[in-house]
């Protein structure tokens, strides 16, 4: 979506006014240089000058915000024959009617008071942000050139070409052009009254950065979830391998205690986990030569503990 440009130029004291005919030749539409919307070039005027052809002449400016349209009775003349005037800016003939209820008044201004009155052009086009300020790229289209009573003190985006821009006036007081913008000077209500869009883009990027940050925490507090259910998962898998095993070896409970279990589940490989249960079953076969089961009375005593190491077995397991 093109930026919205909308800038004011002061009527020449040299244009030539035919209230009859409701002609004014010569009105400046927009100039070369600095402008609250951003720095204009000779070669994006220069590009843009078809687009001034035709466009609308308004009473005062109607943006058209929530599509409301100009109103009827607002509409005053239209531009017709726009040149380009190399370093100076964009010049057309306004054409108005006449018979229009601003007609007479603006005709004594335009004859008497050409300073007094402006026209402010509202338009749609690419801007870049520089360190010198605001840079036009290119205008894409002109919606209407508008007559303005005072635009060297109209609010917001609007401004005159003859008017100091604060923020230009600050960094380039002799209004050569050559200023530089002091950024690290720059206040937000500065930026906010020259580039409430600008504004808005910051604002909107920062709102998408914390939810961009609030998506990633919550994903990564879900991976690790899952990773602890699936270690969980994978180690039920793997204790019930080892009781599958033991049985299918048929190993007495009383050789299949909690802390062989584990040491079955901490193996890293199914193979080592067989072997593991291989050797306690010949350790068993070879108390004896075949399978025996520890004593009841042995079993039964609260004082009786599992032994572990192969020449405790032997005796256990010794009739």
């Amino acid at each position: 979506m093109p930026d919205e440009l909308i800038e004011s130029a002061k009527f020449p004291s040299d244009s030539k006014v035919d209230t009859d005919k409701g002609l004014v030749e010569g009105v400046k539409l927009v100039g070369v240089g600095k402008g609250r919307s951003g720095i204009y070039s000779n070669e994006v005027l220069k590009n843009a000058v078809t687009l001034y052809e035709g466009a609308n002449v308004n009473v005062n400016h109607h943006l058209r915000e929530n599509g409301r349209f100009v109103p009827y009775q607002s509409r005053f003349g239209l531009i017709l024959n726009p040149r380009f005037v190399e370093g100076d800016g964009i010049y057309g003939d306004l054409q108005y009617n006449p018979h229009h209820d601003e007609a007479k008044s603006f005709g004594w201004w335009a004859k008497n008071s050409p300073k007094s009155v402006g026209l402010s052009h509202i338009s749609g086009g690419k801007t870049r942000f520089t360190a010198k300020g605001p840079l036009v790229e290119s205008i894409s289209n002109v919606k209407s050139v508008d007559l303005v009573a005072d635009s060297a003190s109209t609010e917001g985006l609007f401004e005159s070409e003859d008017a100091d821009d604060y923020l230009w006036k600050k960094n380039d007081p002799d209004g050569k052009g050559e200023g530089e913008m002091d950024l690290k000077s720059l206040t937000l209500d500065e930026l906010r009254g020259s580039r409430p869009d600008l504004v808005e883009s910051v604002l909107l990027e920062s709102k998408d950065a914390v939810d961009q940050k609030a998506i990633m925490s919550e994903r990564d507090s879900l991976k690790i979830e899952l990773d602890k259910y699936q270690v969980k998962e994978a180690l039920t898998a793997k204790r019930s391998k080892a009781v599958e095993l033991c049985e299918a070896a048929e190993l007495p409970k009383e050789l299949v205690s909690d802390v062989f279990v584990e040491s079955l589940v901490a193996t890293d490989s199914a193979e080592t986990m067989q072997a593991l249960v291989d050797d306690r079953k010949s350790i068993e076969k070879s108390i004896t030569g075949k399978p025996r089961s520890i004593p009841a009375h042995l079993v039964e005593s609260e004082d009786f503990d599992m032994p572990t190491d192969p020449k405790a077995l032997k005796l256990a397991f010794a009739g």
